[in-house]
């Protein structure tokens, strides 16, 4: 036998073992001991949960013109916080719905993650309107979404998600941490379960989610010694529930594979497939039945993020519309099992579907 199957039996009599010795009594009871004391746990800790006030404290938002970003800018007035959210197009329905709110604690201000000149303009009138107080968080929620398999997906495409998604990002962070320093408060950048657990046809997305998390694991150590915390949100299957996969966003891909069936090669489009791009279009957008219908609990976590004393590091957050929302699991599962039963699990779930691989 050579190394390979010897270690292929070896590891089936080892899932054999654990098998066995997870079926005994003993340790089913100490397993059942270990449920009751986690859910006594957390119930008794949401009871200590001290909460900061949102009075005074002035949060931006970046990516107000849709989904998250719009839903967040609403939910953080409510609760008591002065709001800068910031869109690309201040003359959208967005932005047009935010600008109506009288009370004077919401602030629309024009944003382009990919200028320098747009971030720091955005800047100098956020610092004005701090007041002397800083900006207690900073909310990185601009994003854009592309799909494609590597080998299809153009450079420019590339280049447009990296630079919203990750340089975007870096951008607007460094722009902005002198304020959030001073008023030693939070950093929430919005990634993505796809920054933890890669998915085919998603690679410009998945770098540029990875790339996101790396940032924010290393703010989060230099930011410490000043006191300002750095968390990542990171949404599961609320594809649904915003504008992700709008008919406006839809153009946008359907733009964007044009764009890349025409660059391909005779053999590439031989080997995937005139129709492929758009079949698996047809399939994303049918994954979103699967999620929830809004994003309260997306809500949820951010007002904890923003306000518990002291918040979670990372917030994956279940959207699906059933009990368990696969894509949240995936990340968490990806750290304790072998590498080729994930790949199982991803291509099963969250794979090319069979009639998409016939029709290539």
């Amino acid at each position: 036998m050579d190394g390979v199957s010897v270690y292929q039996v070896c590891l089936f009599v080892s899932t054999l073992g654990s098998v066995y010795a997870a079926l005994q009594p003993s340790v089913l009871l100490a397993v059942l001991w270990l449920v009751i004391g986690y859910m006594c746990y957390t119930t008794l800790h949401k009871k200590c949960v001290k909460t900061l006030s949102a009075y005074g404290r002035v949060v931006l938002i970046t990516g107000c013109d849709t989904g998250i970003g719009y839903g967040l800018a609403q939910r953080l007035i409510l609760e008591g916080f002065t709001v800068v959210a910031t869109c690309l197009d201040v003359e959208g329905p967005a932005a047009r719905e935010m600008k109506k709110n009288q009370n004077g604690r919401v602030h629309v201000l024009t944003l382009d993650v990919t200028s320098d000149e747009s971030v720091e303009l955005c800047f100098e009138r956020t610092r004005k309107i701090c007041k002397g107080t800083g900006l207690w968080s900073l909310v990185n929620n601009a994003g854009v979404v592309s799909f494609g398999d590597v080998e299809l997906t153009t450079m420019d495409i590339f280049q447009k998600v990296v630079d919203v998604n990750l340089l975007g990002v870096t951008r607007v962070t460094k722009t902005f941490l002198p304020l959030v320093r001073y008023a030693k408060g939070r950093i929430v950048n919005v990634t993505s379960v796809k920054g933890l657990c890669a998915y085919p046809c998603f690679g410009a997305y998945n770098i540029s989610k990875y790339g996101a998390e790396g940032l924010t694991d290393t703010l989060r150590l230099e930011m410490k010694r000043f006191g300002v915390k750095v968390i990542a949100v990171e949404p599961g299957n609320f594809g649904g529930a915003t504008a992700l996969w709008d008919e406006r966003n839809t153009e946008r891909l359907r733009r964007e594979m044009a764009e890349m069936m025409s660059a391909a090669t005779d053999e590439a489009l031989t080997a995937y497939g005139d129709d492929y791009l758009d079949q698996m279009l047809s399939v994303f957008k049918e994954g979103t039945t699967y999620s929830r219908s809004n994003i309260d609990p997306l809500l949820d976590d951010f007002v904890d993020a923003l306000t518990n004393e002291h918040p979670a590091y990372r917030y994956a957050t279940h959207g699906g519309s059933t009990l368990l929302d696969i894509d949240v699991l995936l990340t968490v599962w990806k750290n304790y099992i072998p590498t080729t039963f994930l790949d199982y699990l991803v291509m099963k779930y969250r794979g090319i579907p069979a009639r998409v691989k016939e029709g290539c």
